[in-house]
This record gives C-alpha cells, sequence and structure tokens, in this order.
C-alpha cells in the first residue's frame, strides 16, 4: 500500500528559538529537525547526528533543491563550499527515509532560500538521549520561504513466521502443514533440543510454497563448508526459498558444548560470512575456491565434492545479534537482522537500527537492504486467566536475559535498573522468584499485550515499519489451536 502525503511547514528561525530536534544535535538538524519537528516527531537519530562536517563560512543567499539524494546548487553561490553543507542535509534526509522506510522529496517551488553564516555544530551527546536540545542563533541559519516535504509513505507486508518449537522432527512437517493452512508466510527453527537444519528438510520435502529459516544455527559451532552445503541443498529443496540465520552464541556454549574455539567473535562472524558465500560462488559460478581469512582458510574444491549451481543461488544470510557491532556487521554484509527476542522498539530504533544503517552507509549499500526480523514476545489468551499465565512466563524469561550482562544495554537504554539484582539471585540459583522482580510495564514494553482477537492489530501497530518477519517468542504450538477463524 502507498499513501501519499504532503505537508507544507513555514519554517522562520529566529535567533534564540530553542529546538528539541528528534535528529539530535547534529549539524543540518535545525533546519531540517525544526520543520519535521511540527509534523511527525521522530526517534533519535544517533547514527546520523555522528556525520558532523567542518565549519562552512559563507554569504548571501543559496537557491537549493534535492535532485535524486544529491544536492544542486543555484544562483550566485553555486559554487561555494555551501553547496557541500546542504549535500550533508540531504544525506540526512536520505537516511532519514530509510530509517521511517519512507520516501521524502524537499520541492522549493516558492524559491525558499538559505543563508548560512560560519556554521558549526554543537558537539554531539553522548548520553543517546532523544531529547537532545540545541539552539538555533541568528548568526547560524536564516531560512525563508516555504518548505514543502513530500511525503510517500511505503508500507512493507510484514511478514508472520511459525517457529517450530523443539519437538521431534518427525513432527516437523505436521507442523508446517498447519502452519501453512493458518497463513503462515514461513516456518524457522532453532538450534536448541535438535538440529536445525534437519526439522527444515524433513518438512520442507513434504510442503512447497512457504520459507524456510534457520533463526538461528550456531556458525561457531560448525565449518562454513558444512554450512555452505546444507544450506545449498536446502535452498534447491524449497526453490529458492531458504533464509540461513546465523548467530555466534556465548563463550561457554562453544567451548564447553561445542568443544570448539571461541575467538573474536564479531570479526569471526564476519569472515564466516564471506567465506560461505565464497563457496557458493564456486559452485554456482566455476570460480576457484580461495579464501584466506584470519580464521578460515578455504583452498580445495576438485569436482567429485562440488554439487553444482541451482536454480535460484541468491540464499539470504540473516545475522543474529543484541548490541551495535553485530548489528554494523549486519548492515555491512547481510541480507538481514534477527533481532534478539529480548527488545524494546526503542532499542531497535536507537541501538540496532542505527548501527545497521552505519554499516550499511560503510559499504556503499541501503539500510533497506537489510530485512528486520524477530521473534517477539506475546500475552495473549482466549480470556484473563490465560493472559495472566502468558505473563507470568514471559516476566520469567525477561528475568532470565535481564540477569545476563550480555543484554544490559537494552535496560540501560529503557532506564531499567533491576539487571544487577537479578543477576545476584541467578548466582543464588533463585530463578523462580526472579519472574517478581520484572514490574508489569516492563512486560508490556517488551511483549505485545492483547487479548486473542486484537492480537494482530497490535503486532501492526507496534512493529509495523520496523520489522519485516515476525514470529511469536511465547506462543509456538500454542498458536496452532488457534482456529482459523480466530487466527484470521
Amino acid at each position: 500500500m502507498v499513501v501519499a502525503t504532503t505537508t507544507v511547514v513555514d519554517v522562520g528561525l529566529a535567533g534564540g528559538d530553542v529546538w528539541k530536534s528528534t535528529l539530535g544535535p547534529a549539524s543540518g538538524g535545525g533546519l531540517i529537525g525544526a520543520a519535521w519537528a511540527r509534523t511527525s516527531p521522530l526517534a533519535d537519530m544517533n547514527a546520523i547526528a555522528r556525520t558532523r562536517p567542518a565549519s562552512l563560512p559563507t554569504s548571501g543567499p543559496v537557491d537549493w533543491t534535492v535532485v535524486g539524494g544529491g544536492v544542486v546548487g543555484r544562483g550566485e553561490n553555486a559554487a561555494n563550499p555551501a553547496v557541500a553543507r546542504l549535500a550533508t542535509m540531504s544525506q540526512l534526509m536520505n537516511a532519514l527515509q530509510r530509517r521511517e522506510r519512507t520516501n521524502l522529496r524537499l520541492a522549493d517551488q516558492d524559491q525558499g532560500t538559505v543563508s548560512w553564516s560560519s556554521l558549526t555544530a554543537p558537539a554531539r551527546s553522548r548520553s543517546r538521549d532523544p531529547n537532545d536540545q540545541f539552539r538555533v542563533t541568528a548568526n547560524q541559519i536564516r531560512f525563508r520561504g516555504t518548505l514543502r516535504i513530500d511525503n510517500t509513505v511505503k508500507e512493507r507486508q510484514m511478514k508472520v513466521d511459525h517457529y517450530l518449537a523443539s519437538g521431534s522432527i518427525r513432527e516437523a512437517a505436521d507442523a508446517a502443514a498447519r502452519a501453512k493452512t493458518l497463513g503462515y508466510d514461513g516456518v524457522f527453527s532453532a538450534d536448541t533440543g535438535h538440529e536445525p537444519f534437519l526439522p527444515l528438510a524433513a518438512a520442507a520435502h513434504q510442503v512447497q510454497g512457504i520459507d524456510y529459516g534457520t533463526a538461528i544455527a550456531v556458525a561457531f559451532a560448525r565449518s562454513p563448508m558444512v554450512v555452505a552445503m546444507t544450506a545449498w541443498d536446502l535452498a534447491e529443496l524449497t526453490g529458492g526459498r531458504f533464509y540461513l540465520g546465523l548467530g555466534t552464541q556465548v563463550k561457554a556454549h562453544i567451548t564447553r558444548r561445542f568443544s570448539m574455539p571461541w575467538e573474536s567473535p564479531g570479526p569471526k562472524m564476519g569472515e564466516f560470512v564471506q567465506a560461505v558465500r565464497a563457496i557458493w560462488d564456486t559452485w554456482q559460478n566455476g570460480t576457484t575456491l580461495n579464501f584466506q581469512g584470519d580464521y578460515y582458510s578455504l583452498t580445495l574444491m576438485s569436482p567429485f565434492f562440488d554439487p553444482g549451481p541451482i536454480e535460484k543461488p541468491q540464499v539470504p544470510i540473516y545475522m543474529a545479534g543484541v548490541g551495535p557491532y553485530m548489528s554494523r556487521l549486519a548492515g555491512e554484509l547481510c541480507d538481514g537482522f534477527h533481532a534478539h527476542p529480548f527488545h524494546t522498539v526503542r532499542y531497535l530504533r536507537e541501538i540496532v537500527i542505527p548501527n545497521i544503517e552505519l554499516g550499511a552507509s560503510g559499504a556503499g549499500r541501503s539500510v533497506d537492504d537489510v530485512e528486520m526480523a524477530s521473534v517477539v514476545f506475546v500475552v495473549t489468551g482466549r480470556d484473563q486467566a490465560q493472559m495472566d499465565r502468558m505473563r507470568q512466563y514471559v516476566k520469567q524469561q525477561v528475568s532470565f536475559y535481564a540477569s545476563t550482562p550480555s543484554y544490559r544495554p537494552v535496560l540501560e537504554v529503557n532506564g531499567w535498573d533491576f539487571g544487577p539484582t537479578l543477576t545476584a539471585m541467578s548466582k543464588r540459583g533463585q530463578w523462580k522468584e526472579m519472574a517478581e522482580v520484572i514490574p508489569d510495564e516492563v512486560v508490556d514494553e517488551v511483549a505485545v499485550v492483547a487479548p486473542l482477537d486484537e492480537l494482530g492489530p497490535a503486532l501492526k501497530g507496534r512493529y509495523q515499519g520496523i520489522l519485516d518477519r515476525v514470529g511469536f517468542y511465547s506462543l509456538s504450538e500454542a498458536a496452532l489451536d488457534f482456529t482459523e477463524d480466530e487466527w484470521a
């Protein structure tokens, strides 16, 4: 669906005006941020605020327009360095449109003019506070005319996926068939109580016409060659509808459960993805396999072990992560990002998405090249008793994640201070009691809370435009008990 609207904003930046710009104190934020703050405030754009050009002194008016994401200067100052300054503003606008899944076009039909005078952006706040303020003074920016924002919102259809419970492989095909009947878009498996690829093969052999994927397979428990081969076969079996989701796991599991070495997980994961793609390129295009990195060396592929090309060789790779590094890495290298279920919308907007944006832009890509997926906590039911039981279950899961230092950034962004308390309780083995530390307000932020007949609109209201694929952490097989009328 495409919804086209035009907002006309008269912008007059008088000396001494104070604006709360959702762009944060980035240079150029005064003009764009002030105008946009009057129409539709957005989340803090920390990643964009990091681009802070040097002072560009100039004088006189500069007519301007945005053309295809760049800036064309016109009039007496067309060759002035201020044009580069305006190009930076254009980049901010482009980042804004990618962030909000929106097309934005600035039109100076009324011949608005901008003049600059020794403009230097203030230092960026370190606080990540979306209400960061900065002051526009008379000798910084003058704008006269009308700023037109043509806002064409392109809504992507958010896909809903079924995540297999940790049951028998024999049950995978029946679960996939039921999920397809209920209207799920895909079936995904996790690397928990069963090997993650085998249930998908069992299901895909019998049930076609839906997506399949791992969410996730532990990369460091396997060789890139083994993963490449398995994913290649599943891509062929599913008719090109297999999604390879990879994650690092944590050190204890890699070293003690899988008996594999633990090395710099971020760089090693990036190399793993590149190695898998190099192998696929050899099989599809006949290139010589010669991948040599810091962690993996793959230089042998004889014809006997080469499966050869497949009809649809573009296998999407999704990377799982929590913090900024893995988010940036996904933006740089991957087709998608599996956000951890322990998140809030605020955390996705302020930490995950801006860092995906940074990684993507550094690699000459767009954030739109990276799909966002997550399984999310849900509190729902046919009656209040069911919802209360599910709320308690979510509290138990949240308390477990919040006790782990790896997930502390989620707490910090949301201003929650119960992490150390939960960590201490976990060390004393007070697992059941930990759930009582989690307030209902936290559950309301982490989980989608709605009666069964209102779950669809609630899910869309929270995640439309943020997630491209969503699954249910706390529903799983229970969702398969819904009638078709209830699911509709």
